[in-house]
């Protein structure tokens, strides 16, 4: 890691004032930090703004180094900081920073070589990048200073402040989320090292000199490789019986030092399962002035498991456990997977299949634990907050780890912890505590859902303009493929909503795009019984996303068992009212009222519980060729404002 056997009396002098040395020390500096921080940025001017950054904290904090052998250590974790610090800042405001891929691929296809091998270079250097940029920083960083800045783990422990074996852990990880990635670009197992001396090459300081990694630098140790693996199915083996062997020998407190030291969280990005255990009350009882919180652990504890097949921003799987307060028998349980939804009542013996996905009895917000603390903060100045629940996130991904749950008289100080990523749809689908064979079953579902999707129409006025429209639903992620949604709405004579699974458009009366936006964005605040989650949840979250106040009306009409509700969505210019169907998951009416009371219309919903196939209202929209100029972001929820 030395650049010269003097560099620490170099740091020295420059921490006692020299501006000479200072001057050197930034010399040496320069190029390392350029170099390491364009790996992980991808974008010249951010890496020159980043590095001077860096630069200028050296010499503004060098007298608080306290051990000068440390020095390059301590610059990487100055010039870390500040990337990181981008990226948050990046996905805070939603922005995304200029990749210089153009650029990086010209540098190998200016190199030695006919028109062929150039071609095939620049393909292969296009997928590479492609891949990189994928990795979160954190893995990108991890491979950059173990491959090309050619660290030790110990020194990279120092780095990211660590222990040697939880950064082999770091690396292992790193290494296969880019091998992963390589695939889906096209490149075949076996070819990593490749891969990385391509992205070496390409982002070498100076000419695109050839850049060589070595098989050595990227292995790591046994253990590392079986605690890396653990979020695999084999990986969870392993461990359980590398546990065994180390407990049969007494090697418990190692065992438990190595468990913690490698406990890393997956970015949001990558979550694809979570799993933890709550506990609850008894809603029907009244708070009792003689208990410690006015609150009994009477309804047991529910274990709780989500799959999320196309990440956390698509469809999602749930099932739940109920047990009793001691966690010891099981009683009920509730499943809503690819093909229905399902309850269990383990007092009947029965399961019941039903047409809605299970909302929360208490009426409020449902919450994930890959929800941002600001999202929540939000939710919670809406709906309230509890404050016995004391919550624990991770400092680095902000995802909730741990739950201190006070609010029980006779249970207190019940620890929740919530690991990620520890099952797939095959071990979600092999449901862990499976419901008798000899159970009834009843299926109280109606056609539309046993049939898993339907057509429907819409009918209104909008801005006084009548409105006509119809599309498709599906109900259940196993007819998402075939029968996709799509919607047609029509205003008036001069503009056409239209969704599809190709993208999103508004058109004038001649049919030509005015502007296209991403696929389902019409679909926001409208019934999507496929997402897995009830129609009340997703609108007060979509809502919560946009900062946009809202309140739960009273439910009315028959309890079956949840009956109907309204939503009203507070925007400053014009007031949303849904009225949902919570049984069969759907929206049945949106009104749209002023700010100052005036009717700017309504959408009215019918669902077709028989379908005519020769009915030709209801033929799927042509495909849409729409200019590049016409892309929009779109506004989520607040779509029907902008019409407004």
């Amino acid at each position: 890691m030395n650049d010269n056997s003097n560099y620490c009396e170099v740091v020295k002098k420059a921490q006692s004032g020299c501006q000479e040395n200072m001057s050197i020390l930034s010399e040496l500096a320069e190029p390392r930090m350029s170099a390491y921080i364009y790996r992980l940025t991808l974008d010249r001017n951010l890496t020159q703004d980043i590095q001077q950054e860096t630069i200028l904290e050296m010499v503004k904090s060098i007298k608080k180094l306290r051990e000068p052998e440390r020095f390059w250590g301590w610059l990487y974790r100055i010039a870390f900081s500040k990337v990181q610090h981008f990226f948050r800042s990046q996905q805070k405001e939603k922005g995304m920073s200029k990749i210089d891929k153009e650029y990086l691929v010209q540098r190998l296809s200016k190199s030695d070589g006919d028109g062929l091998q150039n071609m095939v270079k620049k393909e292969l250097s296009q997928a590479v990048i492609d891949a990189m940029v994928k990795l979160n920083v954190r893995h990108r960083n991890i491979l950059v200073l173990r491959c090309f800045d050619q660290l030790s783990y110990s020194e990279i422990a120092g780095i990211i402040d660590c222990s040697e074996s939880t950064a082999q852990v770091r690396f292992y990880r790193a290494k296969q989320s880019l091998k992963h990635k390589l695939t889906k670009h096209g490149f075949r197992k076996g070819m990593l090292l490749a891969a990385l001396g391509l992205f070496g090459q390409m982002t070498t300081q100076g000419e695109a000199a050839p850049v060589f990694v070595s098989a050595g630098s990227v292995k790591v140790g046994g253990w590392a490789t079986i605690i890396g693996a653990a979020g695999t199915r084999l990986g969870i083996t392993l461990i359980s019986l590398f546990t065994a062997a180390v407990l049969s020998v007494g090697g418990t407190a190692a065992l438990n030092k190595s468990e913690d030291d490698s406990h890393e969280l997956p970015d949001r990005s990558e979550i694809r399962s979570f799993h933890y255990i709550k506990q609850s009350w008894n809603r029907s009882g009244g708070p009792n002035p003689n208990l410690m919180r006015g609150r009994s652990l009477s309804k047991g504890a529910y274990e709780q498991w989500y799959y999320f097949p196309d990440g956390i921003e698509g469809p999602m799987y749930m099932m739940m456990q109920r047990w009793d307060p001691q966690l010891q028998s099981k009683l009920c349980g509730w499943m809503q997977n690819s093909s229905g939804n399902y309850y269990y009542h383990s007092g009947k013996k029965t399961i019941f299949l039903h047409n809605y996905h299970l909302p929360l009895s208490s009426g409020k917000t449902r919450r994930l634990p890959t929800d941002t603390p600001e999202f929540l903060d939000f939710l919670d100045s809406i709906e309230g907050e509890d404050k016995w629940l004391d919550y624990t996130r991770d400092p680095e991904t902000g995802l909730l780890v741990g739950v201190l749950d006070n609010r029980f008289y006779n249970a207190e100080k019940f620890t929740t912890n919530l690991s990620y990523n520890t099952l797939n749809k095959k071990s979600f689908d092999s449901f862990r505590y499976p419901w008798p064979e000899d159970a009834s079953v009843v299926d109280e579902r109606d056609e539309m859902y046993k049939r898993g999707w339907t057509y429907f129409r819409v009918n209104g006025e909008f801005n006084g303009q009548d409105v006509t429209g119809c599309g498709r639903i599906p109900f259940i992620y196993d007819t998402l493929g075939e029968h996709y949604p799509w919607l047609k709405l029509k205003i008036g004579d001069s503009l056409t909503v239209l969704d599809t699974p190709k993208g999103a458009y508004l058109l004038d009366s001649q049919e030509k795009v005015k502007a296209s936006y991403p696929s389902n964005l019409f679909f926001k605040g409208m019934s999507r019984p496929w997402m897995g989650m009830n129609i009340i949840d997703l609108i007060r979250r979509e809502a919560a996303e946009k900062r946009i106040k809202f309140k739960l009306g009273k439910l009315y009409g028959a309890r079956t068992p949840y009956g109907k509700a309204e939503i009203i969505v507070e925007h400053p210019d014009v007031q949303i009212f849904y009225y949902i169907d919570i049984d069969k998951d759907v929206v049945d009416k949106i009104r749209f009222v002023g700010s100052e009371g005036n009717d700017y219309g309504f959408f009215e919903f019918t669902y077709l519980q028989e379908i005519d196939r020769s009915d030709i209202d209801f033929s799927e929209p042509e495909k849409i060729k729409a200019p590049k100029s016409s892309k929009r972001d779109g506004e989520g929820i607040l779509w029907f404002v902008e019409l407004l």
